[in-house]
C-alpha cells in the first residue's frame, strides 16, 4: 500500500461526523458534542479530538451559543470533503462487491463443474446478496438455514451440495462465507518460498 492509497482512504469516524454536522444543520437542531458522540458511538474525548482536527482542517465552524454550548456546522470546505469522502467510500465499497462477487462466483462455477447443485447458507449474512446473484448465475439453487442448529454435514448422498456458513454465526463447522474471500494461496516450492506464476 503507497502512502497516497492511505491519504486517499477517509477515516470512517470523521467520515461520519461530518455527515452528522451535516444532517444536523440540515434540520436546524445543530449537535453538541455529547450527542455526537453518542451517534457515532465515540467517547466524548475521541469525538473531540476528531472535532479540533475537523476545525482546524477548516471543515467544521464552532458558533458559541448560550452559555457554554457550541454549535457545530460545515463550512463550503467541509461540504467539499463530506462530498469528497463520501464518493471515495461509495467507489470502494463498489469495488469491494465487484471482488467479493468474482471470487464467490469462482467458488460457485467449481462446485457446480464438479456436479454441485445446490448452496446451503447457514445464519444470516451481509454478503448474502452476493451468494444469492452468483448462484443464480451459476444455476445452483440456494437454500438458507436461518440457525445454527439445523444443518449438517452434507453425508455421501448430498455431495452435490456446498454448506456455506455465515460470517457472523458463532461457532461455525465449516467453510465460512468470508473464507471464499481469501485469495487463494500461491503454490510453495521445495524449499518454502511462493512460486510465481
Amino acid at each position: 500500500m503507497t502512502s497516497s492509497d492511505t491519504q486517499d482512504t477517509p477515516d470512517l469516524r470523521e467520515l461520519d461526523l461530518l455527515a452528522h454536522i451535516h444532517q444536523g444543520s440540515r434540520l436546524e437542531q445543530g449537535h453538541s458534542q455529547r450527542s455526537l458522540a453518542a451517534a457515532l458511538g465515540l467517547s466524548l474525548g475521541m469525538t473531540n479530538v476528531i472535532l479540533k482536527r475537523m476545525v482546524t482542517r477548516g471543515f467544521v465552524l464552532v458558533r458559541r451559543t448560550e452559555g457554554h454550548r457550541s454549535q457545530y456546522l460545515l463550512t463550503p470546505r467541509g461540504m467539499e470533503q463530506l462530498g469528497k469522502r463520501s464518493y471515495r467510500y461509495l467507489r470502494r465499497t463498489v469495488g469491494h462487491v465487484v471482488r467479493y462477487k468474482e471470487l464467490i462466483r469462482q467458488e460457485l462455477r467449481n462446485h457446480r463443474k464438479e456436479g454441485g447443485r445446490r448452496v446451503v447458507l447457514v445464519g444470516t449474512s451481509d454478503l448474502e446478496f452476493i451468494l444469492e446473484w452468483c448462484a443464480c448465475k451459476e444455476g445452483l439453487l440456494l437454500e438458507r438455514c436461518p440457525t445454527a442448529s439445523e444443518p449438517e454435514e452434507p453425508g455421501p448422498s448430498e455431495s452435490d451440495t456446498l454448506l456455506l456458513w455465515s460470517e457472523k454465526a458463532p461457532n461455525p463447522r465449516g467453510k465460512t462465507l468470508t473464507d471464499l474471500l481469501e485469495p487463494p494461496a500461491l503454490p510453495r516450492s521445495a524449499n518454502g518460498q511462493n512460486e510465481t506464476i
